[in-house]
């Protein structure tokens, strides 16, 4: 027999709300610890960026502690020497954008460990990373930083990594923010390669139709540099540039580049002006 013995009230059913609520709460508190943890605006002691740049497996992690080194790099730093071996460790971390934000990073010492990690960088298999060197080299008036210089103020060719059916998707005057996927090639046996942006700039040229069938080697877009990029790369050949290098300089300077800036062609002038000083 079952029913409630007389006299005494049955229990209602538990609701699941509590456990429920609780479980919700929970994991809002191991995503929001998550996120704090790799908060970059989140101030970081000397210790942590230390034991930040040891744990080379997270590149969220160790890029938080890089911004939070070059913040602090400078002369009046007393403690930045015993950050030199880490860093220039992480110069050939596996993942490009760590190696980007290092060839960044090393640029605000004129520490001589780093100086010879950016020259080694200056071949590195990222565009970016390359540049990135380039730039920081120029602090330290180091003139091997020139051709990647050079080379960062003329436009890309994106070319056909192999053969296939072109399925483009981007057009002229479209953005080319690094790393985004601007189309793709099938390979008649259905492999796909991608098609992605090196650097941040501008559609300029599409010499290929959607749906066209392709060779390796065929330039199928050619995208500019973003006016950004540029102005580093003009700052940096102010300290490094020579006079053959004015020849490059002066369209720039006059204006007659295509989606420059003003303050592009006042920069180049400026940097033009340095060159002739020397």
């Amino acid at each position: 027999m079952t029913d409630a013995l007389p006299g005494i009230p049955t229990p209602p059913p538990r609701s699941p709300f509590p456990f429920v609520l609780f479980l919700i709460l929970g994991m809002m508190l191991l995503f929001f610890f998550g996120w704090y943890r790799d908060w970059f605006g989140r101030d970081l002691t000397d210790a942590q960026v230390l034991e930040r740049l040891a744990e080379t497996e997270d590149p969220r992690t160790l890029q938080h502690a890089l911004v939070q080194l070059e913040a602090r790099l400078s002369p009046q730093f007393p403690a930045r020497e015993k950050f030199r071996g880490p860093v220039v460790t992480l110069a050939k971390h596996p993942r490009h954008e760590v190696r980007e934000l290092v060839a960044w990073v090393m640029g605000r010492e004129p520490a001589p460990e780093y100086q010879a990690a950016l020259r080694g960088m200056l071949s590195d298999d990222s565009l970016a990373t390359r540049r990135n060197a380039a730039c920081s080299l120029s602090n330290f008036k180091d003139g091997s930083a020139r051709p990647v210089l050079l080379e960062a103020l003329k436009p890309l060719a994106v070319v056909a990594p192999g053969g296939g059916v072109l399925e483009l998707s981007t057009k002229v005057g479209d953005p080319a923010s690094m790393g985004r996927d601007l189309g793709s090639i099938v390979a008649p046996g259905g492999q796909t390669f991608p098609l992605r942006a090196a650097f941040n700039g501008e559609i300029r040229e599409v010499n290929a139709k959607d749906g066209a069938t392709v060779s390796a080697g065929d330039v199928l877009l050619v995208v500019s540099p973003e006016p950004k990029s540029v102005l580093n790369v003009l700052h940096a050949l102010q300290s490094v540039g020579i006079q053959a290098d004015i020849e490059t300089l002066r369209p720039f300077a006059d204006g007659r580049v295509a989606g420059m800036s003003r303050e592009v062609s006042a920069q180049a002038q400026k940097t033009i002006a340095a060159i002739q000083s020397r």
